[in-house]
């Protein structure tokens, strides 16, 4: 088994996150660095805030019903040509939103506010 995440990313079609609970998931902008299309919970303030869902840079499925998990992944599995385009846009996202540069920046900016007082 390999421990480079990036090597599993990189193999999938669609990475799933049917979650009721998280802190921070950054494997989320993981997936979406990666140029996979994501299909996750929707959790207010958690994964909404790395997409909107109907924007092009994931899906969100509010509630916890499998059988709208399975109707958005199975939309998502017949549909390649969506599924691509979805996954370029996520990672367009990302690399705009979440790249080490723009997160270093944010920080900067941050603290020189701060040390302003």
């Amino acid at each position: 088994l390999s421990r480079n995440v990036n090597e599993y990313m990189r193999i999938a079609d669609i990475f799933f996150f049917p979650t009721r609970r998280e802190g921070l998931p950054n494997v989320v902008a993981e997936a979406m660095a990666s140029g996979l299309p994501v299909l996750a919970s929707r959790l207010e303030g958690i994964t909404t805030d790395y997409f909107e869902n109907g924007v092009g840079h994931g899906l969100l499925v509010p509630g916890f019903d499998p059988e709208d998990y399975a109707e958005r992944l199975a939309a998502l599995l017949e549909d390649p040509a969506g599924r691509a385009e979805l996954g370029e846009r996520a990672r367009g996202r990302a690399v705009s939103a979440y790249s080490q540069r723009v997160v270093v920046d944010a920080y900067l900016r941050l603290y020189e506010e701060l040390a302003a007082g």
